[in-house]
């Protein structure tokens, strides 16, 4: 996994820049509020970054801070949400304000970022609520671990063969209050039987 990319910033779009590390272009996928964060084109860059791998691509995506690499790796977490939905809802809505509508439920404030419907909205309220309303209440540390064990569970539960969809569903089912990694993917694997 690629956690973080630092180098040159070469090109600055609006959807994307490339860093230069080594000699080589690396094109990340950012949002409108991290693209407002970076430096002037030639200037050194440092991203936090997440690398979605599918069949036909492997794609990075570039975070100004740790905060939305966070709610980004959230938010794909929940079905039906892609990686470019993520980012238009990054794009959109602040970090500190999406994880505020999601913790209290306040599905009109997600759902005014392009592709995102209030079905979708609701899906994501759903889903992530306990996680977000740690979030909110200053319990960041304990939020950013339970997210960090989500993602071990899940490429767990891939590798042991389950489709993306049905990790995510599975995943959405585990017993919140369980943080530690092996309980968590012990509690989805008994759902998965069950």
């Amino acid at each position: 996994m690629i956690d973080s990319v630092s180098g040159i910033l070469k090109v600055k779009d609006l959807s994307f820049a490339v860093v230069e590390v080594g000699g080589v272009g690396l094109k990340v996928f950012i949002s409108l509020r991290t693209r407002d964060k970076l430096p002037a084109v030639g200037q050194a860059v440092s991203l936090a970054t997440h690398l979605h791998v599918r069949e036909d691509a492997l794609e990075l995506f570039g975070f100004a801070d740790a905060a939305e690499q966070d709610c980004f790796q959230a938010l794909i977490s929940v079905s039906g949400i892609g990686p470019r939905l993520a980012m238009a809802l990054l794009s959109a809505v602040q970090v500190d304000d999406i994880v505020s509508a999601i913790a209290e439920g306040k599905v009109d404030l997600l759902d005014r970022a392009p592709g995102i419907g209030h079905k979708t909205a609701e899906r994501i309220v759903l889903e992530l609520k306990d996680r977000m309303k740690l979030l909110s209440k200053g319990g960041s540390a304990k939020a950013i671990a339970a997210m960090e064990a989500d993602d071990d569970v899940y490429y767990a539960l891939r590798s042991l063969g389950y489709s993306q969809s049905q990790a995510r569903q599975i995943m959405a089912k585990i017993d919140p209050e369980l943080k530690d990694v092996g309980d968590r993917l012990r509690d989805a694997l008994k759902k998965m039987k069950g």
